[in-house]
């Protein structure tokens, strides 16, 4: 959802191959905070990461999400 224009709220983005979630964590006021959870394909945590500082979050993200957009599908 989104306040003025801005991201607020639950975010979810879900993997294209099966549709299981693959991301999900909050925006508040357009901005990346708390728990951020990323998944694996077959639905296990990846890995957690608690925001407090959006620039650093918007690096980490781009850094965790790379590998699955360029690695293809065996």
């Amino acid at each position: 959802q989104y306040k003025d224009g801005k991201p607020d709220g639950a975010y979810y983005y879900y993997w294209q191959s099966n549709g299981r979630k693959w991301i999900e964590g909050n925006f508040k006021n357009g901005k990346k905070v708390g728990i951020w959870i990323f998944y694996n394909k077959d639905g296990t945590v990846s890995s957690r990461h608690t925001i407090k500082d959006d620039n650093r979050a918007e690096q980490l993200i781009r850094a965790l999400i790379s590998p699955p957009l360029t690695t293809p599908n065996p």
